[in-house]
């Protein structure tokens, strides 16, 4: 085991250093199985990290959503007075909230980690991508937190529970290979193109105004309805309302749709970071 955590490439098949300038590459599938071991300890390598000396540590997990909910809740239930579609406002928002926290904070860490590992990455090879799904990995060790935060808010508002909601499992599933294939792109991509790291905050936002997550999908009208079916993310949040809060299962044809474009996509992102490999360190 190196000092920064990463197994050396005597222990683990899955790093070694590059011969005579070129990269050693293994099958799409090979590969994906074998940095399996590698991306569990990088992954714990990122959890310390991101939460070393915090005070509050894991809790920020939950403390980030609740206060984007008290801001922005204030605002649009008390000032503007949107529809909850007949649910509490809390449960309703916080439906929405839940999920876009986790792609909020998987996207947003991923796109300088494959930059900020330059150090690690320029010394032995592995598979660049681990990196990125390392750091959405450690978000998605939030997403369980805030989904225990989730069913409490349930119990307390008196929504209750049913077995409806077993199917958080393959939303969350879809929206987990959604933003994975994302946060790889982005992060692979930051290192060619620096003003990403800039742009992709901005872009976040945007992307959280535009997705009803704070107020419902009914205040869209003609093209920005249309254009929200194009959204992942708008997609996964309907579907965790309809699961948890008008129990019922979610649209399965939808979400399988999503859950295949999702797969393809981050495959297509797997075979271009293997194929910028070796101009990745070059250019760190």
């Amino acid at each position: 085991m190196s000092a920064v955590g990463v197994p050396s490439s005597a222990s683990q098949p899955s790093v070694r250093a590059a011969v005579a300038g070129r990269w050693e590459h293994d099958p799409l599938l090979r590969r994906v199985v074998r940095q399996l071991p590698l991306l569990r300890v990088w992954t714990r390598r990122e959890f310390r990290v991101r939460y070393r000396q915090s005070a509050l540590g894991v809790t920020w997990s939950v403390v980030q959503p609740l206060a984007t909910l008290a801001i922005f809740g204030v605002i649009l239930r008390t000032v503007l007075h949107v529809s909850s579609e007949g649910y509490p406002y809390i449960s309703f928002a916080y439906a929405g909230l839940v999920p876009w926290t986790f792609a909020l904070n998987g996207i947003g860490t991923s796109v300088t980690s494959v930059m900020n590992a330059g150090q690690v990455a320029g010394k032995v090879y592995f598979p660049r991508e681990v990196i990125p799904i390392a750091t959405v990995g450690v978000s998605a060790i939030d997403l369980c937190i805030s989904s225990v935060l989730f069913f409490v808010i349930l119990a307390i508002q008196g929504v209750g529970f049913t077995y409806h909601l077993l199917a958080m499992i393959p939303i969350f599933l879809v929206l987990l290979v959604i933003v994975t294939g994302i946060g790889v792109l982005l992060g692979v991509l930051t290192v060619f193109l620096r003003d990403l790291r800039y742009a992709v905050p901005l872009i976040l936002q945007l992307v959280f105004i535009a997705t009803p997550i704070m107020y419902s999908p009914q205040l869209l009208h003609g093209k920005l309805a249309t254009v929200e079916k194009f959204n992942p993310f708008a997609a996964v949040v309907d579907a965790v309302r309809q699961v948890a809060l008008a129990k019922q299962w979610p649209d399965w044809s939808q979400l399988g749709l999503w859950g295949l474009i999702g797969v393809v996509f981050f495959a297509l992102v797997l075979a271009y970071t293997r194929s910028v490999e070796p101009r990745i360190v070059d250019v760190m």
